[in-house]
């Protein structure tokens, strides 16, 4: 056990096994965003982006009424849901 381990009074265990995987530099390749969640990121990031937009009064033409927009921002929604 090494000694930053013992002076935070983490005990034996998964949980120290884990901790000192991390601290060698190993077990940071399994911490990759999956691709349906990076496209669900996105999608929701745009839509936040529109309703900005639209809030601000620049909304993209064809999008300034709150209808429009209500109705592409629930699309996205659903979109990255899926």
């Amino acid at each position: 056990m090494t000694a930053w381990v013992k002076d935070c009074g983490l005990g034996v265990g998964v949980h120290h096994q884990h901790i000192i995987a991390v601290l060698r530099g190993k077990g940071v390749e399994d911490m990759s965003l999956p691709k349906k969640d990076i496209i669900a990121t996105s999608l929701v990031a745009v839509a936040g982006v529109l309703y900005l937009l639209w809030v601000t009064g620049s909304a993209p033409p064809g999008m300034s009424g709150m209808r429009a927009t209500g109705i592409v921002i629930l699309a996205l929604g659903f979109a990255a849901s899926a």
